[in-house]
């Protein structure tokens, strides 16, 4: 299950939820209880490509849309 971040539009308190792709409901904030969020676009994750420690060895995921 995908990590997703969420700022509540009350408090503006930032958290994570573990939820589904398909989960169209929105999480409770964990400070004020309030159910009034908002999802975030989060950074991808890096990976490093072979083993150097420059920084020419990370990139970002790619990712596809699936077609034009």
């Amino acid at each position: 299950m995908p990590l997703f971040e969420f700022e509540c539009e009350s408090c503006h308190h930032r958290f994570e939820e573990l939820m589904t792709v398909s989960d169209t409901r929105l999480p409770e904030c964990p400070k004020c209880h309030q159910v009034h969020a908002k999802k975030l676009v989060s950074a991808g994750a890096i990976r490093a490509n072979g083993g150097s420690t420059s920084s020419s060895a990370y990139s970002a995921p790619s990712c596809s849309t699936g077609g034009g």
